[in-house]
């Protein structure tokens, strides 16, 4: 075979590969729910904030204006979540992180409070979240 040849078949068996690739991982991808991508979006993004004034609102979602925003709120639905506190998750989700996208609220409440819960306990519990609970049990104990 000489370096013609050669090349032809490598050239040949990288974009057969890159097919089988493309192929095998596309639709995997492709079948994410609508609302998991609402929430991944939600969770990795520290951007601007909408709708400030359903932060301050709540004192807790208030720090969250300097803490990330949506991920930080995510955070806390993650948490809720992890207390099985489903509705109170897809509501955080929703009604906060959302609340510039009427699309992406109708889509998170279409899913509904279980799946979105579900999907929320598919991410690492928050740090803290472990930390509040010793804080409430020695709060509770009078200790």
């Amino acid at each position: 075979m000489n370096n013609i040849e050669a090349r032809r078949t490598t050239f040949t068996l990288v974009a057969i590969l890159a097919i089988c690739t493309t192929v095998l991982t596309g639709p995997a991808w492709a079948q994410q729910p609508q609302y998991q991508g609402h929430i991944d979006w939600a969770a990795n993004d520290s951007g601007h904030p909408n709708c400030t004034e359903r932060y301050l609102a709540f004192p807790v979602l208030s720090t969250c204006l300097a803490a990330g925003n949506r991920s930080c709120v995510t955070s806390i639905a993650i948490e809720a979540a992890y207390r099985r506190l489903d509705q109170l998750a897809m509501y955080l989700m929703a009604e906060i992180t959302q609340c510039h996208n009427s699309d992406a609220r109708n889509v998170l409440y279409g899913a509904g409070a279980q799946a979105v819960g579900d999907y929320l306990r598919t991410y690492n519990r928050p740090p803290w979240g472990p930390a509040l609970d010793l804080a409430l049990l020695i709060a509770q104990t009078g200790g």
